[in-house]
């Protein structure tokens, strides 16, 4: 470490490794015996250590914000349990729930961006979910998968679903144990739909 006596000039060399660690120290000059204070740099900050790995994260029990991923889906069940209990299911499956109460709302939200499933326990014809997917053109319908939940249904009633415009019919105090039902719905129309864009392209025409 190089220095200069503030008195006469004079530069000065002192080793490093006699140096007090991160502290003021006094020095003599030899030249004109002018004693003066030295000010040593403070020690550098300690870096953070690299943010772990998502996967070394979990392990270690550390909480990682990450963005959601998956397909949307649409939530509106009057009853908080019944949402709660909807919202677990579909995210054991890869989708992102969105949670609403109220029918009106869900028609905006559905009508605001586009949706891959939605949820809901109308049942009344004058429901304003149902009325909205009964307008709906097919090549928009056929992209979205809409379940009707409530408690007076039995799940995977096909004419129920039928009557009410649906893919699938599912009785809200079995939701819990609802995902084979789910998934092995939305398997079997994505089939269908892959065997029709099948024959739209053998046959030239746009989906």
């Amino acid at each position: 470490m190089y220095l200069t006596c503030p008195a006469c000039g004079k530069r000065l060399q002192l080793a490093e490794h006699a140096l007090p660690p991160h502290r003021p120290m006094r020095v003599r000059c030899p030249a004109c015996q002018e004693r003066f204070t030295v000010e040593l740099p403070p020690e550098p900050p300690a870096s953070s250590p690299p943010e772990p790995p998502v996967a070394e994260a979990l392990e270690a029990g550390t909480a990682v914000a990450a963005p959601p991923r998956g397909k949307p889906a649409l939530v509106c069940l009057a009853e908080a349990a019944a949402r709660e209990a909807c919202s677990r299911l579909l995210t054991a499956l890869g989708y992102v729930p969105q949670l609403v109460a109220d029918a009106t709302q869900a028609v905006a939200e559905l009508e605001r961006r586009p949706y891959a499933l939605v949820v809901f326990d109308g049942t009344a014809p004058d429901n304003p979910v149902a009325a909205w997917l009964g307008k709906l053109p097919m090549e928009r319908r056929r992209h979205l998968f809409a379940v009707l939940c409530a408690p007076e249904v039995t799940t995977a009633d096909a004419l129920r679903a039928y009557e009410h415009g649906v893919e699938l019919s599912l009785n809200s105090a079995e939701l819990a144990s609802a995902l084979p039902v789910l998934r092995q719905a939305l398997a079997a129309q994505a089939r269908l739909y892959r065997v029709y864009e099948e024959v739209c392209a053998q046959l030239g025409k746009e989906l």
